[in-house]
């Protein structure tokens, strides 16, 4: 039964997060960082205060009324989509210098600014009125940029607002002449942005929506450095619409979200990014979020004043806050539900507890007894190794000894039968020079040590040739258990010096003193002094050194 629950569970994870694609999670970390710019709205309002401070201050603080006017324009239009009321009093400010001047430019400007403003106000008629009173033959008097765009605005919502199919063809028309009119007249450099953003309506009113998605995306992937946030939001907004109209609600649904996120950095209250965002939501039944994003959007409108969108997103919210509060029903007879489905399996899971207890207990008293068993077993595994180790060295220990004991046999044959042949040559020798010498010639000869030496040298010859046959790495182990292991390099190859011989000596089993200076035709104060050297010169002073060279080359 605990194998079954586990595989639903695991099922059900399953089904929860690995059925979502690549785009899911894109969408999911876009409206994440959408709701951290929701967070820190204070940040991005106050960017948008400090912006609005340093042109008021330079109207309040210039002695040129020309620059000052500019300043009220700029400032109208910061204000344009943040505070409505406000964008009007800079508007009129700036038409009234503007006239007093008699500047044509900063009056266009003044005007173009003002028909925003009634824009905003739902005034569509009379901000047509004021932007045909606006004279375009020249474009260095007017920015052509802002004003088609107006043009465009007025059509693209006076068109929203009509319920006659045949005004609506006729506002259409007047829309895609003016953005026709701008692709055409407009010159001059940091314009390209905006003749293919217009382009890239007009293809979308015409139903080509892949190419205008196509050049819309080559906008932002060739001139992405050169765009401001509002040109980025634009472009954005512009793609999530096509998207939409080509009934991709998922991509639609991305898109949406990038924009409102560039719409809300930029602290623009008049947004219609994150409406959409809410529209496509609750058409895939997110309606916790789309009544969340509908009512930041309606607050931000009202605080605004921007009254041009306020019906149509009120209806939308109310029908969002219907549905999503029909969903909270729903949800509460589920987790009504839920509840007793879960009481149930608590039920079923405590007498699968009591069981399992049961059985643990059962369990736990032969797991003792078990536990007992391998700690005996243990112990006698443990003596058994102990023993196995100690016949292992002993091994060892026979096999060295055997080795050593054949080759050092056969060199002694050697030798003793070498050194009776050289005796009877030395005996022959001395008969010869008694019958053709001197008595005394004869003594002087006995007297003599060079052949005692010369046979002494050969003996430590054939003793270190045999002892270096027997154990090739010895002076290299050597010097690795010492310091100074430069004193332990043989000045000749295949030859031991002094103080190696003594090691060799120690090797082969040879441990009292006087034996070792008898061998080595040495004093016993040299070989205690070889002894305090090795124990001094030991690396691992926590080790008898003797033992180790004992073990060296010990299989």
């Amino acid at each position: 039964m605990n194998r079954s629950l586990c595989c639903l569970l695991l099922a059900a994870v399953f089904l929860a997060t690995g059925c979502r694609d690549d785009l899911d999670r894109q969408i999911d970390a876009t409206i994440r960082e959408l709701n951290d710019v929701i967070r820190n709205e204070a940040i991005y309002v106050g960017r948008r205060h400090s912006i609005i401070r340093k042109y008021q201050h330079i109207a309040d603080t210039t002695r040129s009324a020309r620059t000052r006017a500019r300043a009220y324009i700029t400032l109208a239009g910061h204000y344009s989509h943040f505070q409505l009321d406000s964008s009007a009093y800079y508007c009129m400010q700036a038409r009234t210098l503007a006239e007093q001047l008699g500047d044509k430019r900063l009056i266009n400007d003044a005007k173009v600014r003002t028909a925003i403003v009634l824009i905003g106000n739902v005034e569509l008629a009379e901000a047509n009125r004021v932007l045909r009173s606006v004279d375009t033959t020249d474009s260095r008097e007017v920015d052509l940029t802002l004003y088609y765009r107006t043009r465009a605005t007025v059509f693209r919502e006076s068109k929203r607002f009509s319920v006659f199919p045949e005004v609506q063809r006729r506002y259409d028309d007047s829309l895609k002449y003016y953005l026709n009119a701008y692709i055409n007249r407009a010159s001059g450099p940091g314009i390209a942005y905006q003749k293919k953003n217009f382009e890239a309506e007009l293809l979308r009113l015409e139903g080509r929506n892949e190419e205008a998605l196509e050049m819309l995306e080559r906008l932002m992937r060739d001139d992405i450095d050169s765009l401001d946030i509002f040109q980025k939001g634009s472009i954005t907004y512009q793609v999530a619409r096509n998207y939409t109209d080509m009934g991709d609600i998922r991509q639609g649904m991305l898109w949406s979200a990038r924009a409102a996120i560039y719409e809300l950095s930029a602290s623009t209250r008049a947004h219609m990014s994150l409406y959409r965002l809410a529209q496509e939501l609750y058409a895939t039944g997110d309606l916790r979020l789309a009544n969340a994003y509908i009512k930041r959007t309606l607050n931000d409108l009202t605080v605004s004043n921007y009254r041009l969108r306020i019906g149509q997103y009120a209806e939308a919210l109310d029908l969002i806050t219907k549905s999503f509060d029909k969903s909270m029903r729903s949800k509460l007879l589920l987790t009504l539900f839920t509840a007793i489905s879960l009481s149930v399996l608590l039920i079923i899971i405590l007498w699968q507890a009591i069981h399992t207890l049961r059985r643990k207990r059962e369990i736990e008293r032969l797991k003792d007894s078990y536990l007992e068993i391998n700690r005996r077993l243990t112990d006698i595994n443990q003596r058994l190794n102990a023993t196995n180790n100690a016949l292992v060295r002993t091994n060892d220990q026979l096999n060295d000894a055997n080795k050593i004991k054949s080759e050092y046999v056969s060199q002694y044959m050697q030798l003793c039968s070498s050194y009776i042949q050289r005796l009877d040559t030395y005996r022959m020798g001395i008969i010869k020079q008694l019958k053709t010498e001197t008595a005394e010639q004869t003594l002087i000869a006995l007297r003599s040590q060079e052949l005692i030496q010369t046979e002494h040298r050969n003996f430590l010859r054939l003793f270190d040739e045999t002892f270096l046959g027997l154990f090739p790495d010895f002076i290299e182990q050597v010097r690795n258990l010492l310091h100074d292991p430069e004193r332990f390099m043989p000045k000749r190859s295949r030859q031991l010096s002094t103080e190696l011989r003594y090691l060799a000596l120690i090797r082969l089993g040879v441990s009292d003193s006087a034996q070792i200076a008898m061998f080595l035709n040495s004093t016993l104060s040299t070989i205690y002094t070889y002894r305090a050297r090795l124990r001094n010169g030991r690396i691992d002073k926590t080790s008898d050194i003797e033992e180790q060279i004992r073990r060296i080359c010990l299989s």
